[in-house]
Formats: structure tokens, sequence, C-alpha cells
């Protein structure tokens, strides 16, 4: 969430395949708590399936938490939910699902200099080629502007709101970057063809 200062709300989204990260969507929103932020966010995380969601709450006391949760469930999809949740969404965040749809909020607090801490966390993952960029996310100018100019210095950034937003989502898959990504994709492979075979059994 947007503090004090003038960041925006940012956020991201990040799915996990056999060791790699698949950067989904990063952006930024005006307003913290604002109702239209929080049904932006609660949309974004029902169109691309979203199952948990971490939300830093350095400034706001545990509130932005509360708040969230009841607009996020309003977005939940039943199984077999034919309804559509409002007009003003594209219609291809709105359209007929049958597998139903539930997420998840967790609070964390993060500690220590706010630019260390992202190349941190974005360093390693960005170095070994384990992070995969959705191609409207690499479109992101102001993404762009914030991954080429962040430095080690305190406030080397004017805004580090989506990067920040992006380099906490990386980290919740840090331990998925441990596995082999070739293995990975092997026994991947592996369990797709035995249920291919049992199909035809």
């Amino acid at each position: 969430p947007s503090g004090r200062g003038k960041d925006k709300t940012g956020y991201a989204i990040v799915g996990q395949l056999n060791g790699f990260l698949w950067v989904k969507a990063v952006g930024g929103l005006e307003g913290g708590y604002d109702r239209s932020v929080l049904e932006t966010l609660a949309m974004e995380a029902r169109h691309h399936r979203a199952t948990e969601i971490y939300i830093e709450d350095n400034f706001g006391q545990g509130m932005f938490q509360p708040l969230f949760e009841p607009v996020l469930a309003a977005s939940f999809i039943e199984d077999d939910d034919d309804e559509e949740i409002g007009t003003q969404w594209p219609t291809s965040m709105v359209k007929r699902e049958h597998k139903g749809w539930k997420a998840v909020c967790e609070t964390i607090r993060v500690t220590g200099q706010k630019e260390i801490r992202i190349i941190d966390a974005l360093e390693p993952p960005m170095n070994s080629h384990r992070i995969v960029i959705d191609r409207n996310v690499a479109q992101n100018t102001e993404l762009q502007r914030q991954l080429t100019r962040i430095t080690r210095q305190r406030n080397s950034l004017p805004h580090d709101d989506e990067l920040e937003s992006l380099a906490m989502c990386v980290l919740q898959w840090q331990y998925e970057l441990s596995q082999d990504p070739e293995g990975a994709a092997d026994r991947l492979r592996s369990r797709w063809l035995a249920d291919k075979q049992r199909e035809h059994l």
C-alpha cells in the first residue's frame, strides 16, 4: 500500500513453474485505501488466479488487510458459478468460469534499507535467468525506469513502488528456486505422460 510518501500502491503477480518465476503483472495504483484501488487489486488477483496474497503493512497498522478482504471475498468464484460481477471490467476478466477461485491474504512486515532489500531479492534470480517477464510487463516504462536506476544508495529512486512489489513477490518463491529446472520439467512431463496413459486404459 502507498504510505506517507508519493509512491502509488504497487502490486505484482508472479507464478512459478519448474523453478522459473513468471511475472504476469506489475503495476501501480493512485491511492492507498480507496474502494477503487481495492476492487482493482481484487480483479487483478481473480484474473490471474492468484491464490496467496501478501500485503506489506509497515505504515497501515494492520488496516489494509481487513479493508481488502471483504472486497476480495466479493470477487470469489464458486464452482460452476455463472455470474458476472459488474460491467466496468474487461470481458476477459469477468468471463464465465467453471473451476471456482478463492485466495487468502497474509500481512508481512519488512525491515532493513529498502534499496538493498530490493536488489538482494531480484539480482540472483535475474542473473541466473530464472525470471520470465510477460511482454505487457516488459513494456511497463515506469517499472523499466525503477529497475534500471536503482542502486544500493539510500533514496536512489524517487519512486520504487512497482519494483518493491515485484521484489517482495519474488521473495515468496525463493525456496522454489532451489529446484533444478530441467529435472522439474522432466518430472512434470513424466506425470503428464502417465496421466495420458491412464486415460486410455
